[in-house]
């Protein structure tokens, strides 16, 4: 043990606060991930359980979507063309 504190001026950061019991402080990106990871994950299982949840069977709601965006798409594009002439 004596010789291994008799060498401190050869420690880096990390073997120092090792030594101490310590770890080092975490950066922006240790928290950002791990969130948008359950954010994700958080996203997937709300649209899962209103999925299974919906009054309505599965093929008949697809339908009633689909019908639905296709009533949508040309006022999209009507607004688009408005927004941007060429």
């Amino acid at each position: 043990m004596a010789a291994k504190w008799s060498n401190l001026g050869n420690w880096s950061k990390d073997d120092m606060l090792d030594a101490l019991g310590l770890a080092p402080r975490r950066g922006f990106m240790d928290y950002f991930f791990p969130a948008v990871g359950l954010f994700g994950a958080g996203l997937l299982l709300g649209a899962g359980l209103g999925m299974i949840l919906a009054p309505q069977s599965g093929p008949e709601l697809r339908r009633n979507l689909f019908e639905k965006a296709r009533q949508k798409v040309p006022d999209v594009i009507d607004r688009e063309m408005q927004a941007h002439p060429m």
